[in-house]
């Protein structure tokens, strides 16, 4: 940990603060991770998922990006209150950087705000 990595994809580095092993909904810090394995990493600044990191030190390799599929199911969401438009829009949005198969779209028509996602169960998460 504390290891630097390079993302090839957006050509920045990025450092390691904390890496963790992650089992269904359980989180243990360790210090390396297998191949096979899934796990995540706390402190990175500008990678967002699929892109390439390599081990700082080697040769650069890009890998194709993933083929998100495009959205199953809409629902429309607000805001409890006025107060909470800004906040709602700023998580929607950082939930859009974060899952690619999350969408968010307003219909002017319907005056909503649509999110679009992969089920019933990814838009309730």
């Amino acid at each position: 940990v504390k290891d630097q990595l390079q993302n090839v994809t957006r050509d920045r580095k990025e450092r390691i603060n904390k890496l963790l092993q992650i089992h269904a909904n359980k989180t243990a810090e360790v210090e390396e991770v297998g191949p096979g394995n899934i796990a995540a990493v706390v402190g990175f600044k500008f990678t967002n998922t699929g892109d390439t990191l390599v081990d700082a030190k080697d040769e650069e390799v890009s890998l194709p990006g993933m083929r998100i599929p495009d959205p199953v199911i809409f629902q429309s969401i607000e805001p409890r209150m006025a107060a909470d438009q800004g906040p709602l829009q700023e998580a929607l949005a950082r939930l859009q950087r974060e899952d690619p198969s999350f969408t968010v779209r307003d219909d002017r028509d319907a005056g909503q705000t649509l999110m679009g996602g992969q089920g019933e169960l990814h838009l309730e998460i």
